[in-house]
């Protein structure tokens, strides 16, 4: 299977899984913290100062989201490499 094609299905695994999270009580609480705490910036904060908090907190969601996407590939081939050593599969 060329690489390409196995990037492509991680991302759709993990495309669903985000989706489903997104339907889970966790998922809706921390939107809630997150509304609120852009409320608070809107409030709390002059304007040049809000955009550079935003700008941080995009780059700590975009490297979250980096992270969580490794993190998921790495434990499907992790989970393959101990089904086979299982002799699961072979």
């Amino acid at each position: 299977m060329k690489q390409e094609t196995l990037d492509e299905m991680f991302n759709q695994l993990f495309d669903n899984a985000m989706q489903e999270f997104t339907r889970e009580k966790e998922y809706e609480s921390l939107m809630e913290k997150w509304n609120q705490i852009d409320r608070e910036c809107d409030t709390m904060l002059a304007e040049d100062e809000q955009g550079f908090v935003r700008e941080c907190f995009e780059t700590i969601a975009e490297i979250s989201c980096i992270e969580n996407q490794y993190a998921y590939r790495r434990g499907i081939l992790d989970c393959v490499s101990l089904l086979k050593a299982l002799r699961v599969l072979t």
